[in-house]
């Protein structure tokens, strides 16, 4: 297959055509879609005026709270949360637009790339902060016994021109209040 003068290689799966991609009973494994998919994007990059042709905004409205909702968002974990959660937007290329650490919850307004799901965005950055306060917080560690620093599940919802003025003025009471800036 061509596509702007560059060879973009792909072996189809045994099954053939698209079904043998999306997992047919031939048994072809699903993950092979995905590294698929991954190779032609890699391949797409390099294509000269390929970044400028795709572009996206699309505005993730994001919540998790602890275990039991308690308040131990304060001090010196407040701010290693706030640090993980800024090193684990760094590492998936994800910017915070707002985000504020309440005491009891963490509330965001993200802009995730398409090729990061919303969920592995969460579920990395619950799973560090989590395994990484419990080992460097004694007091953490004790009250979470269960090893589970953040509660199951979150929130999250996309947002749109008319919702994203309300998130970013319900985001602004809370920095004022007490949350913290992705600037600051």
């Amino acid at each position: 297959m061509l596509c702007s003068g560059k060879q973009v290689s792909g072996r189809i799966p045994q099954g053939g055509g698209i079904r043998g991609y999306l997992g047919s009973p031939s048994g072809s494994n699903p993950s092979d879609f995905s590294r698929i998919l991954a190779s032609a994007f890699d391949t797409l990059s390099s294509v000269p005026g390929f970044p400028e042709a795709i572009s996206f905004e699309s505005c993730d409205h994001i919540i998790w709270a602890p275990k039991y909702r308690y308040k131990v968002l304060i001090g010196d974990v407040r701010l290693r949360v706030r640090e993980i959660i800024l090193q684990v937007c760094a590492e998936m290329g994800v910017t915070i637009i707002k985000g504020a650490l309440s005491k009891d919850h963490v509330h965001m307004l993200v802009e995730i790339p398409p090729h990061v799901s919303v969920s592995d965005f969460v579920r990395r950055a619950k799973g560090r902060s989590s395994r990484k306060i419990q080992q460097e917080f004694e007091h953490i560690r004790k009250r979470y016994w269960g090893q589970c620093f953040w509660g199951r599940g979150y929130f999250s919802t996309t947002a749109g021109n008319i919702t994203e003025d309300v998130v970013m003025g319900y985001l602004d009471r809370h920095i004022r209040k007490d949350g913290f800036s992705p600037s600051a």
